[in-house]
């Protein structure tokens, strides 16, 4: 499990064994990564602040549930897109877990083709949250460059006011 996380890792928490099996070589079938765990506690223990990827997270295991890792990573700001699996699913359910930020919600037995199309829609929007952060991150660093004044002109035109540079003739 220390082996270099890629760009495009699917993270599988489940408690099944035979559920991860089988799930981890369908994904590797497409040609992606695959990383299981058997456990929200297993999968804490490894999480690097770098992860990318997406989760797919079993919704009801022994320890610690897949609404608690989900908060748990919130709290932690981890940006991983997270699809839902549960034997359990219904609308309450669902609707929470779409509320707390997962990227989707299937029920197990899951089809093979679907849950391969919500992964790759994951991975996309795992992609679309890194650029975001990157453009974000450069705006910083551009903004915190900016000498008191160049930021004080930045402020007045940002709400519309004239420049204190403008010279009329």
């Amino acid at each position: 499990m220390n082996q270099p996380i890629e760009s495009d890792t699917v993270y599988l928490v489940d408690d099944d064994a035979a559920v991860r099996d089988s799930i981890s070589l369908l994904i590797e079938t497409v040609g992606l990564n695959c990383r299981t765990y058997p456990s929200a506690e297993a999968f804490l223990a490894g999480l690097d602040a770098e992860i990318r990827g997406c989760l797919i997270l079993d919704m009801r295991m022994e320890g610690m549930s897949g609404f608690e890792l989900q908060e748990e990573l919130n709290q932690r700001g981890c940006m991983l897109p997270t699809i839902f699996l549960s034997a359990h699913g219904d609308v309450p359910t669902t609707v929470r877990a779409m509320k707390a930020g997962a990227a989707d919600f299937l029920t197990k037995p899951v089809d093979g083709a679907l849950l391969l199309d919500r992964v790759q829609s994951a991975l996309a929007l795992a992609h679309a949250r890194r650029q975001a952060q990157r453009v974000r991150q450069n705006a910083r660093r551009r903004l915190e460059s900016l000498t008191e004044r160049e930021f004080e002109i930045l402020k007045l035109a940002t709400a519309g006011q004239p420049s204190p540079l403008r010279i009329d003739t």
